[in-house]
């Protein structure tokens, strides 16, 4: 259903971050911040609620980005190195993208 394996999106999700692409919300239990060894901590979140992997809405907002071209995947560098490198091009439907992702 996703055109990037579950196993790549914590390293998308850095990399989006990195970019400026998405922020990451305000953290709603900062004493969970730290527990980053339980397997339902979610990076994203900052919370133990699921793992991020199985965070379906940040995997359809960044489908969004991808479909609406405001950033492209390279999947053969994907297959060779195991992680996905993203670019972010700068359009108007790539901001409205970015600000749903925002408000996730």
């Amino acid at each position: 259903m996703y055109q990037f394996p579950d196993s790549d999106l914590s390293r998308m999700l850095d990399d989006l971050l990195q970019k400026g692409i998405i922020e990451l919300p305000p953290s709603k239990c900062i004493e969970e911040a730290g527990k980053t060894n339980d397997p339902k901590y979610c990076p994203y979140h900052r919370v133990i609620i699921h793992p991020l992997e199985k965070y379906i809405r940040l995997k359809e907002r960044t489908m969004q980005l991808i479909n609406g071209r405001a950033i492209i995947i390279d999947l053969d560098k994907t297959a060779e190195t195991n992680c996905i490198i993203i670019w972010y091009e700068h359009c108007q439907s790539a901001h409205s993208l970015i600000e749903e992702l925002v408000a996730i």
